[in-house]
C-alpha cells in the first residue's frame, strides 16, 4: 500500500488519484449511508474541496482505496498579548 499526500497544485502528478478520491466517497456517503451531501451522478465534493485544502489518499495496487481530505485554519486568540495557533478541519 502507498500513501501519497498533495495539494491541488499537486494533483496532476497523481493521475487519475484526486478524481477517483471523490468516486470513493459519493459511493460511500451518498449511495451507501444515503447522506445528503453536494454531489453529481459520480461525485461527492463539499466546501472543504478549495485550494487551501491537502489530500492524503490509501493507494493498493494502482487504486484508490481509502483518504482524507483537510486545510489548515489560522485562529487569532486575544487573552492579553495575541497568539496565533494553527489546526486542522478534516473532511472525509
Amino acid at each position: 500500500m502507498e500513501i501519497i499526500t498533495f495539494n491541488l497544485k499537486e494533483l496532476h502528478k497523481h493521475g487519475s488519484a484526486f478524481f477517483e478520491f471523490l468516486v470513493l466517497r459519493k459511493q460511500f456517503f451518498v449511495d451507501q449511508l444515503g447522506w445528503d451531501f453536494p454531489h453529481d451522478d459520480d461525485v461527492k465534493m463539499n466546501q472543504y474541496d478549495n485550494p487551501k485544502a491537502y489530500y492524503s489518499l490509501a493507494i493498493q495496487n494502482g487504486k484508490v482505496v481509502g483518504g482524507m481530505s483537510y486545510c489548515q485554519i489560522w485562529c487569532l486568540s486575544i487573552v492579553g498579548h495575541a497568539a496565533i495557533w494553527s489546526g486542522f478541519v478534516v473532511s472525509i
